[in-house]
């Protein structure tokens, strides 16, 4: 949970443009070094929360020992599970096919990405969208909320930078 907010210019490239999210494990004593007085101009002024997390609901996809169901199925060699409903059937082409267009786009992110980014945009997104078809077939398929976090678990486990981290939260 945020218990400070920090903004500015801590680290730049040249010529970037964008933003960075960076979040850092703290406990009281680092709190008091980031909180102690200080000359330092470029130092910003700090927005001091209190947050609460909401709770989350439980999910039929995790029984609270596997973080990543998906990933444990495959390293156990389970068998992949075929969609049984319209739905599924839907949702897998629909991901296959979401998975195909972001290989299929590598370069043009890559490249776009390569003038205002760090130009790993494209191979991040091609890293997801291998993933997404290793995994698909191992995914609930026919339910559509506990597919949204099977989704989530593969973005967050083969994407990297800023567009996995965002993904994975959204």
């Amino acid at each position: 949970n945020p218990v400070r907010v920090y903004t500015g210019s801590f680290m730049t490239a040249l010529d970037m443009t964008g933003f960075s999210i960076t979040l850092c494990a703290v406990d009281s004593a680092r709190l008091a070094r980031l909180d102690a007085p200080t000359g330092a101009p470029a130092w910003p002024v700090v927005a001091r929360t209190v947050s609460v997390p909401a709770p989350v609901p439980k999910s039929a996809l995790t029984d609270g020992d596997d973080e990543d169901p998906v990933a444990s199925a495959k390293a156990r060699g389970d068998a992949p599970k075929p969609p049984t409903t319209d739905v599924g059937a839907f949702a897998k082409k629909a991901i296959l096919g979401a998975a195909e267009m972001l290989k299929m786009a590598e370069d043009a992110l890559t490249d776009a990405d390569t003038k205002v980014g760090d130009g790993d945009c494209g191979t991040t997104h091609a890293r997801g969208a291998h993933a997404l078809e290793e995994d698909v077939d191992y995914m609930p398929l026919d339910e559509p909320s506990e597919l949204a976090l099977a989704l989530g678990m593969t973005v967050r486990r083969s994407m990297g930078g800023t567009s996995g981290a965002l993904y994975d939260i959204f």
